[in-house]
């Protein structure tokens, strides 16, 4: 590759399309699939993400529920506060 790489560069912006060899390696290097420019996911990665978000979702949801379980409502006011 980085034989391939060099060459005049300064032709590329005089001569596009004449030195095919040089502008196809300068685009690789420049739009490749590497560096900052990577995709971050890879396949299959959307599934695992949207299953975790379920799975959280409804941990907290029965969390919500038990929560609700174990606690008392106050229905009314007491004797004790209707006194003060």
């Amino acid at each position: 590759m980085r034989k391939r790489l060099v060459c005049d560069y300064s032709l590329l912006t005089t001569v596009v399309g004449t030195h095919a060899l040089c502008t196809g390696i300068a685009y690789y290097v420049a739009f490749g699939p590497h560096g900052p420019r990577s995709p971050l996911s890879k396949p299959g990665d959307n599934f695992k993400i949207f299953l975790s978000t379920a799975g959280l979702v409804g941990l907290g949801g029965l969390l919500f529920l038990w929560t609700r379980s174990i606690g008392e409502l106050p229905f009314g006011i007491s004797a004790y506060k209707q006194e003060g």
